[in-house]
């Protein structure tokens, strides 16, 4: 018989964003691992819910019940917190009530074993706290980025105390605690008692296998375009400016590569990019897809030549390591970074034989896309290549054991 896991997290299919993919992913296979999951999350239905993709629904187990909650107050409301001083945590302040009360519910009703919360978003961990101070329930929190040390994240004297004050009490009430990065654990921790890092974890990001494998066979027309893509959106630092530069920079100089070279940006492009794009005159050779469903945006991955991570850039040791390139790394295709040159997405490329490059770097970035293209041009890719060794850590059926066996430690 299985274990029960209540597993608490805002993001959660139908929403389609990397957490809501990254936590669905670990429920699935939790499943594999003798852990039936009753997920508490997020109502698809409110504004600060979009975009959705229904079909990620499909890819869960039978056993899994899912109960989305919808949020008190406007959607409006709960997205002005958060923003600057009002950071509460993480704009979802008004999910936190209703959330704890269906889970006391059904903890009242069912015989779980142990409590998880993914995070991002953080309200997901204290929703955890209040219920292991209700119940006594074994639980264990998560941190997918940082929480008050976030770089992307501006607290207002106000807002940093009380999320300081959140934090700690979830740091020093879990059993366990989850970083995704060893640089992440690092940073949270530093704060706090080195006691405080026997109880921490780290179990990266995973990519699907099964469902890169189950993607449907396409038959590709004899390539003559070079085809370098980037999937996700752009955010506050992370841009693609230095990219667009780079390529008007190559077309003015080797004016002919108009017509062999396509970057693929699939996802959400913000306006002001957009109109980069055409006063650049690069639009031969950026597409713009939008949002597509995710098994569309596998597809994409599927049939590049070259996968691109953009990160924001960082004068001190980035430590993100974002949910693409782990995705990406699923596809055993050339990855070329361009993120700053001393973190954890650089030092993963590296590994893989990637091409790292520093996102201000624009000569930098214009030599790689020149050089990635001539090995193409020679069918000799192959150097930049890698195997299921190197990247066994990442596969979801290993990193769901390393979660699954936390589970167990915590309720023994």
């Amino acid at each position: 018989m299985k274990k029960k896991v209540l597993f608490i997290s805002y993001a959660f299919p139908p929403i389609l964003n990397p957490e809501s993919i990254q936590s669905s992913r670990y429920v699935k296979y939790l499943s594999y691992n003798n852990w039936q999951s009753t997920v508490v999350c997020g109502d698809y239905q409110t504004k600060i819910s979009k975009p959705r993709d229904f079909n990620l629904l499909n890819n869960l187990p039978s056993d899994v019940t899912v109960y989305p909650i919808k949020p008190l107050g406007p959607s409006i409301i709960n997205h002005i917190l958060s923003y600057d001083i009002l950071r509460y945590p993480d704009g979802k302040i008004g999910w936190y009530m209703p959330a704890v009360k269906k889970s006391l519910s059904l903890i009242k009703e069912n015989d779980f074993d142990v409590i998880h919360s993914w995070a991002m978003d953080h309200i997901s961990n204290l929703v955890g706290l209040k219920l292991k101070k209700e119940t006594g329930l074994p639980w264990i929190s998560h941190f997918s980025d940082p929480w008050v040390d976030n770089p992307y994240h501006f607290y207002g004297p106000v807002s940093r105390y009380f999320n300081l004050k959140w934090e700690k009490k979830v740091i020093e009430n879990s059993e366990m605690i989850v970083f995704v990065s060893e640089e992440t654990k690092k940073l949270v921790l530093k704060k706090y008692p080195n006691k405080i890092q026997e109880k921490c974890v780290v179990i990266p990001h995973c990519f699907d296998a099964e469902i890169i494998t189950q993607l449907p066979r396409t038959t590709i027309p004899e390539k003559t375009k070079f085809t370098l893509t980037y999937t996700g959106n752009f955010y506050l630092q992370r841009s693609p400016r230095g990219l667009f530069i780079s390529l008007k920079n190559l077309l003015l100089k080797r004016p002919e590569l108009k017509n062999h070279i396509n970057i693929q940006i699939v996802g959400k492009l913000p306006n002001h990019y957009k109109r980069l794009v055409r006063q650049l005159h690069i639009e031969k050779i950026v597409t713009i897809t939008g949002i597509v469903p995710y098994i569309e945006s596998l597809q994409y991955k599927k049939n590049a030549d070259v996968l691109l991570v953009i990160d924001a850039p960082f004068k001190t040791p980035s430590l993100f390591l974002p949910l693409k390139l782990i995705e990406y790394i699923g596809f055993k295709k050339p990855i070329l970074g361009i993120t700053p040159l001393v973190g954890e997405s650089a030092s993963l490329i590296r590994s893989l034989r990637g091409c790292v490059v520093s996102p201000d770097d624009i000569p930098g970035i214009e030599n790689a896309i020149l050089s990635l293209y001539e090995k193409f041009k020679e069918n000799n890719l192959s150097g930049f290549s890698y195997g299921d060794k190197e990247i066994e850590p990442y596969n979801a059926y290993n990193t769901s054991k390393k979660l699954a066996a936390c589970f167990e430690k915590v309720c023994s």
